[in-house]
C-alpha cells in the first residue's frame, strides 16, 4: 500500500500539475490538482507553487484565494519565499494588486 503522505508519492503529481502549468494548461493543472485531492495525496510547496501558476495563467483567482489560505494556514509563507513570489505573480496577473502588496507586506 502506497503510502499517502510520503512525499515520493507526490513528484509525479507535481510533474503533471508543473507541465500543464508551463505549456499553458492551466484548466488541466487545476483539474489534475482536484484529482489528486480527491485520491488523499496532500499537496507539497511545490503543488501550491504549481498550482499558483495555473491559476495565474487561467485567471481562476477564486482558486488561487482558497490556495493562499491553505498555505497561510499551514504556515508555509513564513518558510517559503517561492511561495510568496508566486502569489504576487498570481495576484498581480489576476489584476488583484492591492492582494500582491499585501503579501509582500
Amino acid at each position: 500500500l502506497l503510502d499517502m503522505h510520503n512525499n515520493s508519492y507526490i513528484v509525479p503529481w507535481n510533474a503533471l500539475i508543473a507541465g500543464y502549468a508551463r505549456e499553458g494548461k492551466g484548466q488541466q493543472a487545476l483539474d489534475c490538482f482536484k484529482q489528486m485531492q480527491r485520491k488523499g495525496i496532500l499537496p507539497s510547496e511545490v503543488t501550491y507553487a504549481c498550482i499558483l501558476k495555473a491559476c495565474a495563467a487561467t485567471g481562476a483567482i477564486d482558486k488561487g484565494k482558497e490556495v493562499h489560505d491553505e498555505i497561510s494556514r499551514q504556515g508555509l509563507l513564513e518558510h517559503d519565499i517561492v511561495l510568496g513570489n508566486t502569489l504576487v505573480h498570481m495576484y498581480a496577473k489576476c489584476g488583484a494588486l492591492p492582494q500582491a502588496q499585501s503579501v509582500l507586506e
